[in-house]
């Protein structure tokens, strides 16, 4: 089951500073978990001042560039994990939350239909 952990996080607030110990604790806990196969993706998000919001409204296309004040939180990092049940993707998240100290929305990802 593959599971999207999405780090969220005030834009500019002070608070993912980490001394040098947890960098690397992180970088291993991250290599480890490729290694075994569990992890299969991660990235940080550059910020919402690089990013471009397009909403369709009436048939009609609205093009947006950032950055976009009516965010409070916005996702500056993901990680996808591919384990084998809910329990195992929460412990993995209870993790990564230790080490970065914000908030992670974990959902899974839904599962192609099988192709005819």
């Amino acid at each position: 089951m593959k599971f999207l952990m999405m780090i969220k996080h005030a834009e500019g607030a002070p608070g993912l500073e980490h001394p040098q110990s947890l960098h690397e604790a992180m970088g291993k806990f991250v290599e480890e978990s490729f290694k075994s196969g569990v992890l299969k993706e991660t990235a940080g998000l550059k910020p919402t001042s690089a990013a471009t919001k397009i909403r369709s409204k009436g048939g009609k296309l609205t093009v947006t560039d950032g950055p976009f004040a009516e965010s409070k939180e916005t996702l500056i990092g993901y990680w996808i994990v591919d384990v084998v049940d809910e329990a195992r993707a929460l412990e993995l998240t209870s993790k990564v939350v230790a080490f970065i100290k914000a908030p992670v929305e974990v959902r899974q990802v839904g599962e192609r239909p099988p192709e005819v």
